[in-house]
């Protein structure tokens, strides 16, 4: 009894909405066999077929080249499978030895689980595969799984497509929006190349070659936006969130590895922005008070709060406080992921009042379409374009972008005498090191600064 409930039990926790279950690796007492269900096309049952491994795996010298011959196997059966291939269609007898349980469809009510085509290989230990002490068959319908610590044959065995769709599940309930985008991207890069060059594969199936190969075709083949091959911080990130994702699926036994955390990153290129000086500052001033003075509060955000664009577009008016002089980042906004309270000069609590932004409802964006308080958010792809558009008609260079607000601030705080760590904590570094980093731009002023205050080198004066 307890052999028969065991067989269905598992047939009912793997039962799919589909005329077969796939092939996988199982142990009965020591005697490897290869196991997969097809349909009967008579019954309409499900069938069990069975393929011994104890001969075939003796064959071979080596653990390694049987494991390999195994996995090509079972990956054999399920593709052909997966194609529609029945192995009983052109059987006329039906008392095939391999046979040894039959559950019907249609009485087994159980949950939809996902097509899984592909389950890798598990071979049994040294013993079995030594040609010289062969262990002995015994024959019995108890069935006993191989399952390694970190991964489950059933879970490995799960479409990457399903995977990724869980996995981005659970990023939406623990990631920022704008972190939701970057994973979306790499989820949708990752599963083309494996749909164009490894279609069906599961999330056992992953290999580090098949990451080695992705990789390469992300570091040769993908371009940027200008046309350019990806840089190292670009290629990096691929890198990053490809170890993220492998992070998660080990953890959640869907792998054994992750592969992605055996690629080197790439050395970080220096940043090719520039600082702003006061005279381009004002140019940019004096154009956008009369085009778009809720753009030129956006940018003055930037460089006297040090807030983040991403983080400036996801405020909500809610998040000022005229009483406390202060702006609310929220933790579900902020970029290291914890609330921090920003004071606003007076300037910008001015422009605030002038342009009658206490006035909207509370739950608008504070900078949402057309950079005016909205209930649609502000876009990435808006606040680039909007400076593109400005750089070019103000004739500035290519290297002056939106960020380098914050950069400039950064830096003139320092230098007019704020300690480095009220500007660390005004923008949300999580060290010194990180805030010294912003102050290693080029000056343009340098020169004027030093003739300025520079010591002279005797106490002579001159005549």
């Amino acid at each position: 009894m307890s052999n028969e409930f065991t067989s269905q039990t598992i047939v009912q926790q793997n039962l799919m909405l589909t005329n077969y279950l796939p092939a996988v690796v199982r142990n009965y007492q020591n005697d490897y066999r290869i196991e997969y269900w097809v349909e009967n096309p008579e019954t309409r049952q499900l069938v069990r077929k069975r393929i011994r491994l104890q001969k075939i795996v003796c064959r071979f010298s080596n653990k390694k080249d049987a494991r390999r011959h195994v996995d090509s196997m079972v990956r054999s059966i399920n593709l052909r499978l997966a194609a529609g291939w029945n192995p009983l269609v052109s059987e006329t007898s039906s008392t095939d030895r391999s046979t040894v349980a039959v559950v019907s469809t249609a009485s087994v009510a159980a949950p939809f689980v996902e097509m899984r085509p592909y389950a890798p290989a598990i071979l049994p230990s040294e013993a079995v595969l030594d040609t010289e002490t062969p262990v002995p068959v015994k024959d019995s319908d108890s069935v006993s799984v191989s399952v390694s610590d970190s991964q489950s044959p059933e879970r490995s065995a799960t479409l990457f497509k399903i995977v990724s769709e869980r996995y981005f599940d659970h990023c939406e309930r623990t990631e920022r929006k704008d972190s939701l985008r970057s994973v979306s991207s790499f989820l949708k890069i990752f599963g083309e190349w494996l749909d164009a060059n490894h279609p069906h594969s599961t999330s056992g199936d992953i290999t580090k070659e098949m990451v080695v190969r992705f990789m390469e075709h992300v570091e040769l083949e993908r371009k940027g936006r200008d046309g350019k091959a990806l840089s190292a911080n670009t290629y990096n990130n691929y890198r990053k969130c490809g170890g993220a994702f492998f992070t998660w699926m080990v953890e959640k036994c869907y792998c054994s590895e992750n592969h992605f955390h055996k690629i080197k990153a790439k050395k970080k290129e220096d940043k090719v922005r520039i600082l702003i000086p006061e005279q381009e500052r004002q140019k940019i001033s004096e154009y956008l008070e009369r085009k778009n003075p809720h753009y030129l509060l956006f940018l003055k955000m930037i460089y006297y709060a040090l807030i983040r664009p991403k983080e400036l577009r996801m405020l909500k008016v809610s998040d000022l406080s005229f009483a406390e002089k202060r702006l609310t980042v929220p933790k579900e906004v902020a970029k290291n992921h914890h609330e921090r309270k920003v004071p606003l000069p007076q300037e910008l609590l001015l422009d605030f009042l002038e342009l009658g932004i206490g006035r909207v409802p509370s739950d608008h964006f504070l900078f949402g379409e057309g950079f005016r308080p909205s209930a649609t958010p502000l876009t990435p792809k808006v606040i680039e374009s909007t400076w593109s558009r400005m750089r070019e008609k103000l004739s500035l260079p290519m290297e002056m972008q939106t960020y380098s607000l914050r950069d400039t601030g950064i830096t003139d705080m320092i230098k007019n005498g704020i300690d480095p760590l009220t500007v660390q904590q005004l923008a949300d570094h999580s060290s010194l090191d990180v805030t010294s980093i912003y102050t290693k731009h080029e000056d343009p002023n340098l020169r004027e600064r030093l003739s300025a205050k520079m010591p002279s080198f005797t106490s002579k004066t001159d005549k």
